[in-house]
C-alpha cells in the first residue's frame, strides 16, 4: 500500500473508552470541537471526547432508562455555549445535553424518518433524512421549520440519498447527494446555489460521496467513498486535490482540524489519523 500523502503522518486509533483498553464499537459520526475529537461510538452507546494525546476525557451517554430504547449516537454537533447536539437514531431523536450529561432538551424527529447526519447553522439544526431524501430543518428549541427535497418519483427532488450535511463559516450549508455523486451547497434559507463534483474518479469527480468536513478556511474535504480516497475542494466548490488515495478503504466518517484529519472508513472499528 502506498504510503500518505506527502507532509502527512499516518496512525491507527482504536480507541480508549470510559475503561482502559476499550476499543470503538461501530464509530460513526466524527467532529472535532477546542481541539477535542468527539466519537460516536455506537455501539457502545456512548460519545467519546477525546484529548489531543486522545486520551478519553469525557464520556456522554448516561441516559440509562430514560428513553424507550437503547441510546444510539450516530452524529454529535456543538453549539457555541457548549450544548452537545447528539443524533439518537435509534429513538428518532436530538438529545441537547451538557458535559455533565443533563438532558436540557430533547427534538423529536418524524417516525417516518432515518436520520443520519446533524449540522448546526445560526439557531437551527440541521437533519439529513435518507429515507425521505431530504433534509430537515428545526430551531434550536426543536420547531420544525422547513424541509428541503422529498420523497424520489415526486415532483423535483434535488436528492438521492442525502446522508451528511454540513457548514461553513458563511452559513453555506452542503449535502453529499450519495446516489447523483455530488456536492449541492444551499444558502441558509435552503436556496440553491451551487453544486460540485459528477460521477468518476478523475479530477473533479466523486464516486458515492460521504461524509463532509469543513477547516478553518472553509476548504471542504469529502469521503469520496468508492474511489477510496478524500477529495479537497476551496469553499467556491473548486476542485483541489486528491488525498490519502488508497490508505482508508471506503471512507465513511470524516473530522477535520487544523493539523489533523480523522477517518473511518466502512469496515473499520477503529479510527485512521492523519497528521501533521
Amino acid at each position: 500500500m502506498q504510503g500518505p500523502s506527502d507532509g502527512w503522518s499516518k496512525f491507527t486509533l482504536e480507541g480508549q473508552g470510559p475503561s482502559p483498553g476499550q476499543k470503538f464499537n461501530n464509530p460513526c459520526g466524527l467532529t472535532f470541537h477546542n481541539d477535542k475529537l468527539l466519537v460516536c461510538d455506537k455501539g457502545n452507546n456512548i460519545v467519546q471526547i477525546l484529548n489531543k494525546d486522545y486520551t478519553c476525557e469525557k464520556v456522554l451517554g448516561s441516559f440509562s432508562g430514560q428513553f424507550a430504547k437503547p441510546f444510539k449516537p450516530q452524529s454529535v454537533a456543538v453549539s457555541q455555549d457548549n450544548h452537545y447536539y447528539i443524533l439518537d437514531d435509534n429513538n428518532l431523536q436530538i438529545i441537547v445535553c451538557d458535559q455533565n450529561n443533563k438532558v436540557i432538551r430533547i427534538i423529536t424527529l418524524p417516525r417516518d424518518t432515518n436520520p443520519w447526519c446533524i449540522a448546526l447553522l445560526r439557531e437551527f439544526v440541521l437533519v439529513t433524512d435518507v429515507k425521505g431524501h431530504r433534509l430537515l430543518k428545526y430551531t434550536k428549541n426543536g420547531h420544525f421549520v422547513q424541509e428541503l427535497g422529498g420523497p424520489l418519483g415526486h415532483g423535483h427532488t434535488p436528492f438521492n440519498w442525502p446522508g451528511f450535511v454540513a457548514v461553513n463559516s458563511r452559513d453555506v450549508i452542503m449535502v453529499s447527494d450519495c446516489y447523483n455523486h455530488c456536492i449541492k451547497c444551499f444558502d441558509a434559507d435552503f436556496n440553491y446555489l451551487y453544486k460540485y463534483g459528477h460521477r468518476g474518479n478523475s479530477d473533479g469527480q466523486l464516486s458515492y460521496p460521504h461524509s463532509i468536513a469543513v477547516d478553518g478556511a472553509d476548504n471542504v474535504y469529502v469521503c469520496d467513498h468508492l474511489n477510496d480516497r478524500i477529495s479537497m475542494w476551496s469553499g467556491d466548490g473548486t476542485w483541489r486535490c486528491h488525498l490519502f488515495q488508497g490508505e482508508v478503504f471506503r471512507p465513511w466518517y470524516i473530522a477535520v482540524s487544523r493539523d489533523r484529519i480523522c477517518v473511518r472508513g466502512i469496515h473499520d472499528k477503529h479510527i485512521t489519523v492523519f497528521s501533521k
